[in-house]
């Protein structure tokens, strides 16, 4: 379970988080949604502790995160962060490099590990290719190839769908659903909410810097309210209730 208690986070002058209390449950798929600028993408990246909180506690599987080095290092093995956008992950000149910094940074020396995930992802043939020659629906295979290399439990998305046509966007559902299916816990930030209906096990909104709604699904009523309503609803027929 990730949770957090109270969160605030500040910007410069603006406050991005104010008081947020969080929780996903493990086993879960966890859909945070908001506007553009709600401060989802600020959200993820406390649970990974790349950003430290101004006030409050972030809690992964019940112990509060600490923010000295080697605990930090544990805290991102077990937290995965997936961008939205793979080039502001992708660290290292090829595939396999890329795929397997991660572990080798962490000290683990498993070939076969870099070698499963590298055939999981159709990045087997690909090895030596530079990743700057990568397309972005490739380059976003390797940023989720080298999260999985880590074997986290937990696997933050940012936007997944930021980009995608309709084949990207059911691979990266495939992709959710083979993330529970190995025990891996994911949450997901996006402003998508054909594609967050369509993954959720729970719904969370947050707005104005605090989680405003907490439920299995988001009333059609409360799409509109936080500007999140999308042209893929324009086929929606039902005459009123939840937009699944």
């Amino acid at each position: 379970m990730i949770e957090t208690e109270e969160l605030r986070f500040r910007h410069g002058d603006e406050r991005v988080l104010d008081g947020v209390n969080f929780t996903a449950k493990a086993g879960e798929v966890t859909v945070i949604f908001g506007r553009n600028g709600a401060g989802k993408s600020t959200l993820l990246r406390h649970f990974n502790g790349l950003l430290e909180p101004d006030s409050g506690t972030v809690f992964v599987g019940g112990d509060p995160v600490a923010y000295d080095d080697d605990s930090l290092t544990d805290l991102r093995r077990r937290v995965g962060l997936v961008f939205q956008n793979p080039d502001d992950q992708l660290v290292a000149p090829t595939v396999e490099q890329d795929v397997a910094f991660g572990p080798r940074n962490a000290g683990v020396d498993e070939p076969e590990r870099i070698d499963r995930v590298l055939s999981e992802f159709d990045l087997d043939s690909q090895t030596e290719r530079l990743c700057n020659t990568l397309s972005g629906g490739e380059k976003k295979r390797v940023s989720l190839a080298g999260v999985l290399a880590m074997e986290p439990e937990y696997v933050l998305l940012d936007e997944p769908t930021a980009g995608l046509d309709g084949t990207g966007c059911r691979a990266i559902g495939q992709f959710v659903e083979s993330l529970t299916d190995a025990g891996i816990t994911p949450i997901i930030a996006t402003h998508d909410v054909g594609f967050g209906l369509t993954v959720a096990d729970t719904v969370t909104v947050l707005d104005g810097g605090v989680i405003d709604y907490r439920g299995d699904t988001l009333p059609r009523s409360l799409a509109d309210r936080y500007g999140l309503r999308q042209y893929v609803f324009e086929s929606w027929t039902a005459p009123d209730g939840d937009l699944s």
